[in-house]
């Protein structure tokens, strides 16, 4: 049973474990939470490497990720290390121009970006929760809390019409739209 739960079937998905490289390196991980507790498990199939991480805040994810980040350095891990990125300067009118609302249609998610000083806030409007966007590039930026890449694709005219996140492609809503969202969104 081990096996069959340490093998890919989906993606980077065993049968329970998120699955992290291959044959010596093997790795595999799994999160949890409960109203007011999240959790995670991490650890590595044939070095016996490894760490279960326990929160009592609903919001514990960023001090996971914080946890697990201070033990890969501590213990030498090769995975789970912080990555070093390079925030580069963008003018607010280029900052400005990603702002919008944008929608993942088949899981009925909508997420609002907004460009603030030199990052992008995102508000998930599904869960209220929000993240910031810092620029590595033109079109390319990163979550600093979990490694979250976020990709802008823009049009042959250098309009943005969208983005790419976690395997999704999330089209920007074009005003019209977007003012229709908020009024079902927010009227009474």
């Amino acid at each position: 049973m081990t096996e069959k739960m340490l093998t890919k079937h989906l993606e980077d998905s065993g049968l329970g474990p998120t699955i992290y490289g291959d044959n010596d390196s093997l790795a595999f991980g799994h999160g949890g939470c409960n109203e007011g507790f999240r959790s995670f498990l991490f650890g590595t199939a044939y070095s016996g490497k490894g760490a279960v991480i326990m929160t009592n805040s609903g919001d514990g994810s960023n001090l996971i990720t914080e946890i697990v980040r201070s033990i890969a350095i501590a213990y030498d891990w090769d995975f789970h290390k912080p990555i070093m990125k390079t925030i580069v300067i963008l003018t607010p009118s280029k900052l400005a121009t990603f702002a919008g609302t944008y929608l993942l249609a088949e899981e009925n998610a909508t997420i609002l970006i907004t460009a603030q000083n030199n990052h992008l806030l995102v508000k998930q409007l599904w869960n209220g929760q929000d993240f910031l966007l810092y620029p590595e590039s033109d079109t390319d930026f990163f979550v600093i809390e979990n490694d979250f890449l976020v990709n802008f694709e823009s049009s042959t005219d250098a309009i943005i019409i969208g983005l790419n996140f976690a395997g999704f492609k999330w089209p920007k809503m074009k005003e019209d739209e977007n003012e229709k969202t908020f009024h079902a969104l927010f009227s009474l």
